[in-house]
């Protein structure tokens, strides 16, 4: 289970219901997110799920689609910024991307949200669970039962300004999905744990679903990549029997390690390989760079080369990177946004393999409780999307540029590389727990089913019901017939 948020900034509003407003930009805090458009200016009703206010999409810069669109308006990351688990790190994180430029580049283009709509919302939460929510944004008296019932206690409490936040969140990545870009950012999306019927794990919507379902409208076969460091359980519970959609985990996994869920025998529910199926790769403690990046590298190449999908969204939760309280400090992970911007590199690298420019990439957000290293490590995957772009050393003046201190870099100041590797069992690519995950990971990827054409075809022969324990049987009997042969081998001079 999550640990309790520690407080961060100033600002954070209490639970509470409170009239129909718009979010104000604060003069103080959030010069740098003050609307430059009318479409920014779109006042959202955050007392009910009834309202039809959408924002209106921004004005194109030329007639030609830049490569990729940014999902964001400031009265968007006001309303976000009142989620109790992450106060103010929707205007952060934007707050640094602006402050670095990235938004005044000629292949990005700024798109406000839309605002989701009743409708869009039940095409995956049941009416039951937005009608509380409707009930408790209007004020309207709810039992303790029934907030227990649908999730809204303990780690995802009532808040003022929830049904805005459900509807932004889930609008924005619906955007993300439908926009003609062919790669689309949404840093306010990317909540994994939420239920159709209840909150979880500090996410009370799950646009990730709604995004995937969007996307299915066009595209034959979706792939999700989620690396934030807790496991996606509702992911591979929406899409258990959905052919089209394929899951894939790389997350952390240790007793009592919220939530619980995405061992590896979790992760193929049809051995045939003609059903539907997840990956799931849980890594113990002390993950580094090196195991990340050779992970990732293990899993997204032949995975993506099997399923063949024409889009990935990716669930790019910071909350690996190292210092962040609710996940690497308790993983003891020294993973850097050096690792997650390789995780994205080699995402678009694949998706440009199979799907060629038909290829649709959505990246989200996710957890990130070290709101400094998130804005860090968003920064630098959005600068990534952007081909060319090097960003500087240091973090520019801006509104929240102390909040960077005492060092005010933009890297991550995690452990020396031999610090790190005495801290990664992983890292000896000889050694038994590498060798254990990689043959994990060579089970599950030979069940994924197979969408080659016949002459894409590999030669290599897995039976796809083989366990772990006989794959370590055939990879031993191999190793076994490999020393017969060597034994038995003619030496110069011997008598046949």
């Amino acid at each position: 289970m999550h640990q309790q948020q520690t407080e961060q900034n100033e600002g954070t509003q209490s639970s509470g219901t409170h009239p129909t407003r718009a979010y104000p930009a604060r003069s103080s805090n959030f010069s740098a997110l003050q609307p430059s458009t009318s479409a920014d200016r779109v006042q959202v009703d955050d007392t009910s799920l009834t309202s039809t206010a959408t924002p209106g999409a921004s004005a194109r810069r030329s007639r030609r689609v830049p490569s990729v669109a940014y999902i964001f308006a400031p009265f968007a990351a006001l309303v976000h910024d009142h989620v109790p688990a992450n106060p103010q790190r929707s205007s952060m994180v934007h707050c640094l991307i602006r402050a670095l430029q990235l938004l005044e580049h000629e292949n990005i283009e700024v798109i406000p949200p839309s605002v989701a709509s009743p409708d869009d919302l039940l095409q995956f939460h049941t009416r039951s669970y937005l009608d509380v929510i409707s009930k408790c944004a209007r004020g309207v008296a709810v039992s303790a039962d029934t907030l227990a019932r649908h999730g809204l206690e303990d780690d995802c409490p009532v808040f003022r300004g929830l049904a805005a936040h459900i509807r932004l969140a889930a609008g924005g990545s619906n955007t993300a999905a439908r926009t003609p870009h062919p790669i689309a950012i949404h840093w306010d999306g990317g909540r994994h744990h939420a239920r159709a019927g209840s909150a979880a794990g500090f996410c009370y919507v799950n646009d990730v679903a709604l995004c995937v379902q969007a996307l299915l409208a066009t595209h034959a076969r979706v792939l999700v990549l989620d690396v934030d460091i807790h496991h996606g359980d509702a992911m591979d519970s929406a899409f258990r029997e959905d052919t089209r959609v394929l899951p894939v985990s790389i997350h952390h996994a240790s007793p009592g390690f919220y939530p619980g869920t995405g061992a590896v025998d979790e992760g193929v529910w049809d051995p045939t390989g003609e059903g539907p199926v997840a990956v799931n790769v849980p890594i113990g403690t002390g993950c580094g760079d090196k195991t990340y990046c050779a992970v990732v590298d293990a899993v997204v190449g032949p995975v993506m080369e099997r399923f063949r999908p024409s889009a990935v969204v990716v669930v790019c939760g910071a909350d690996a990177v190292y210092g962040d309280p609710k996940g690497a400090e308790i993983a003891r992970w020294t993973v850097t946004p050096a690792a997650i911007v390789h995780a994205v590199r080699a995402v678009r690298r694949e998706l440009a393999r199979v799907a060629g420019e038909q290829g649709k990439l959505v990246i989200l957000g996710g957890g990130g409780y070290d709101h400094a290293n998130t804005a860090r490590t968003w920064a630098n995957v959005t600068a990534v999307c952007l081909d060319g772009v090097v960003l500087p050393a240091s973090v520019p003046d801006h509104t929240f540029a102390m909040q960077y201190a005492p060092l005010l870099d933009m890297a991550v100041d995690a452990p020396d590389p031999l610090e790190q590797r005495r801290r990664d069992p992983y890292t000896d690519r000889g050694g038994q727990a590498w060798w254990r995950l990689a043959r994990l990971i060579d089970v599950q990827v030979e069940r994924v089913p197979d969408h080659r054409r016949a002459s894409d075809g590999d030669e290599r022969q897995w039976a796809t019901d083989e366990s772990y324990e006989q794959v370590e049987q055939v990879v031993a009997s191999q190793g076994e017939a490999h020393q017969r042969a060597s034994s038995s081998t003619v030496q110069p001079g011997a008598t046949q």
